[in-house]
């Protein structure tokens, strides 16, 4: 009871109010979101890189931080972050699952910033393009995923973290008509997280 009272007063004499601040980082292409603080006072929007609120009981007062003042009060949260995802693209040849000569150089690039990663997961999405049927796109585009998938896995990625599938021709880059040919559109997508 005694060691109660004592926090207590030590509280009351400290002016122990919780305290907490939000700070508004820029995404890795240097754009910004906005956030709201709300407190009993009322709301504070967040809209510029480096803005904070700093809480204190039931009022919220905005400053601006410069970088190295977020890097510093920051700093074990910022060293705790996943690393930024990646996106890759592969193209392949008509009507099959080789990819193209260019596609292929890409290939030792992927492997590496996968490999650099603590914990990847990878998404493989398969495309194709609008010639043929769904049906058989359909079984191409999962076709291409699941081979890339199963490179990944021979490289050594552990099959639970890659995930294959397939899109056909629903989600083109560029929209055509039926039956046009369109190299861009052949592709697969590797979301690397």
């Amino acid at each position: 009871m005694k060691w109660s009272l004592l926090v207590l007063t030590a509280c009351v004499l400290a002016g122990c109010v919780h305290r907490e601040t939000v700070a508004l980082l820029p995404g890795a292409d240097g754009k910004t979101g906005s956030l709201s603080v709300k407190s009993k006072e009322g709301l504070v929007r967040l809209d510029e890189a480096y803005a904070a609120a700093d809480v204190r009981g039931e009022s919220v007062l905005t400053v601006r931080l410069t970088q190295a003042e977020v890097s510093e009060r920051f700093s074990a949260a910022l060293d705790a972050r996943p690393q930024e995802p990646v996106r890759f693209r592969l193209y392949f040849i008509e009507g099959s699952d080789r990819l193209t000569s260019e596609s292929e150089q890409q290939i030792p690039r992927v492997f590496s910033e996968i490999k650099n990663r603590s914990a990847p997961d990878v998404q493989v999405v398969g495309h194709t393009d609008r010639v043929g049927i769904i049906f058989d796109n359909d079984r191409l585009a999962l076709k291409r995923a699941e081979k890339i998938r199963g490179d990944l896995i021979q490289q050594g990625l552990d099959a639970e973290n890659v995930v294959a599938s397939g899109r056909g021709e629903r989600e083109p880059l560029v929209v055509t008509d039926d039956e046009v040919p369109e190299p861009r559109n052949r592709r697969v997508e590797l979301y690397v997280r």
